[in-house]
């Protein structure tokens, strides 16, 4: 049901079962959406399009601040790669030092099962090898 209400729209939210989804993006690959429960919409008190591929999200309780995004594939072009990890750092700074910051979405991205890499992100779970995005 959400596939097709994202398809028709590029830009706003929908409410289906005490969810609030708000989703942005101009082109398909370029989307991405973040639900919450109605509860937590009721907390949001700013919601934003930072840029394309991400969005940040900001509630008064627990002062917490969420960025969803969505990175290029590992087969883009890696000055775009370069351009979205710039932007996500700028929106990552831009969060109060005070609140609670959840980072999530889709940064295909594989960390690999290497552990001398990043051991205190990976621990003993990582899988396959490291992709560029993952060194990323």
């Amino acid at each position: 049901m959400f596939k097709n209400l994202l398809c028709q729209k590029f830009k706003g939210s929908i409410h289906v079962d005490g969810y609030a989804v708000f989703f942005s993006g101009r082109k398909r690959e370029a989307r991405v959406a973040l639900t919450v429960s109605e509860s937590a919409n009721k907390s949001m008190f700013e919601f934003m399009l930072t840029y394309e591929r991400k969005l940040r999200a900001r509630f008064a309780s627990y002062q917490s601040t969420i960025i969803a995004a969505y990175a290029p594939t590992n087969e883009a072009d890696d000055s775009l790669e370069d351009v979205f990890n710039f932007e996500l750092n700028d929106v990552v700074d831009s969060v109060h030092e005070h609140n609670i910051l959840v980072l999530c979405g889709d940064f295909i991205a594989k960390v690999g099962s290497y552990r001398s890499y990043a051991p205190d992100v990976t621990g003993q779970h990582g899988l396959g090898r490291i992709t560029d995005n993952g060194l990323r």
